[in-house]
């Protein structure tokens, strides 16, 4: 159970809500993990391909001392983890100097 750690704060309150509770030497902890990799290749004078691949997987928790300001539901701590996957791929062909067909 949570007590106060602010003394003079009128319970009912704006200041009471919003200020008690309050953990000043609290720390977050942010591990990122992240890579990508990219293919980029012309093969022949006609046709052109790419290749994106993006990965990543960022971690939000609390250090030793707690989380940093309010707790929650109060406090906007987001403790989780955060996971992208991007893939992203074209070929483009020059069938003419003004026509191209692109694939994506």
């Amino acid at each position: 159970m949570l007590k106060p750690n602010r003394p003079g704060i009128v319970p009912g309150t704006f200041g009471y809500v919003n200020q008690n509770y309050f953990n000043n030497t609290g720390t977050s902890i942010s591990p990122n993990n992240r890579w990508s990799g990219k293919i980029d290749q012309n093969i022949g004078t006609k046709h052109h391909i790419d290749f994106l691949m993006n990965r990543y997987r960022d971690a939000a928790q609390c250090g030793p001392g707690g989380c940093p300001g309010l707790p929650n539901p109060i406090g906007g701590t987001s403790v989780g983890y955060n996971s992208t996957q991007v893939y992203r791929g074209s070929w483009d062909w020059t069938i003419t100097p003004t026509l191209l067909n692109r694939f994506y």
